[in-house]
């Protein structure tokens, strides 16, 4: 699942409005907080940035699905997401928080 650094591949940046501006070469494009807040004007761009980020997973799960059926393994097969944590149980200007879930 999506986690810091957060970073996304630059096609998938440019569907949000935030990002529609990201101009270089780089296909890789990433928002760094290096451990600090952020100002509610900085959390929506933070926030697409995390968007983009579920739908590069998003893209990256139809490719599996997709060679697994082409190598007729798809009935076979189990797919496990698993994560290493929950998201912030703060109340601040970040891409969202679990509260009041623990």
């Amino acid at each position: 699942v999506p986690h810091e650094p957060l970073q996304s591949p630059r096609k998938f940046l440019a569907k949000y409005t935030e990002f529609r501006d990201i101009k270089g070469d780089n296909d890789w494009h990433y928002v760094e907080r290096n451990g600090l807040g952020l100002s509610r004007q900085e959390a929506p761009k933070r926030r697409a940035q995390y968007h983009a980020m579920v739908s590069y997973l998003d893209h990256s799960v139809g490719r599996v699905e997709r060679a697994l059926k082409s190598r007729q393994m798809w009935d076979s097969s189990l797919i496990v997401f698993a994560t290493d944590n929950g998201g912030a149980t703060g109340h601040d200007a970040d891409v969202g928080n679990n509260w009041p879930l623990r």
